[in-house]
């Protein structure tokens, strides 16, 4: 033996222990009764216990509408936004800041045709009409279900085509559509 009694070991341990416990018991409660910021940044309670937790966005970065903050715009909200935008750009003369504003709707909103239309409508009228085409091209490939937005995207690859020289071509598109 060390000559030391086995019960004054277990009072050495006692006040390491007892501050073990003490320690954990305030990290316990100080993460039980911290506020949690909302989607908005607030710290005001969510509800009561017997209510659910508001939804929050997914971890996997698939977002919806329906989990989006009421404080942030829905996607085509702000695709309608810049679509304005890119209008009265283009009313004013300032093509170079119409496409800027259609880019940036259609990087928003890749998947609609109609976008893609308005940007190679926007590109003819800047004078690129093979990035006209280009970009008409895809609207056709995302117009499926939508004649209205193919025929929209024909009409603007015969204009480019018109551009290019090629009136034949363009009167054939415009014939048939």
């Amino acid at each position: 033996m060390n000559g030391s009694p086995p019960c004054a070991e277990r009072r050495q341990r006692q006040p390491l222990a007892a501050l073990l416990l003490m320690t954990l018991a305030l990290l316990v409660s100080a993460c039980a009764t911290s506020p949690v910021p909302g989607p908005d940044g607030s710290t005001a309670p969510q509800g009561s216990a017997d209510e659910p937790p508001a939804p929050t966005s997914s971890a996997s970065g698939a977002d919806s509408e329906s989990e989006a903050p009421p404080s942030r715009p829905s996607p085509n909200g702000a695709t309608l936004a810049l679509l304005e935008q890119s209008a009265r750009a283009e009313e004013s003369g300032q093509l170079a800041e119409a496409v800027a504003y259609a880019e940036r709707a259609v990087r928003i909103d890749p998947r609609r045709a109609d976008l893609w239309t308005h940007l190679a409508g926007l590109e003819l009228a800047a004078g690129d009409p093979e990035t006209a085409v280009r970009y008409a091209n895809k609207a056709l490939s995302l117009a499926r279900n939508r004649p209205d937005w193919a025929r929209d995207a024909w009409l603007v690859i015969a204009d480019a085509r018109e551009a290019q020289g090629r009136s034949e071509e363009a009167d054939e598109i415009r014939a048939r559509w």
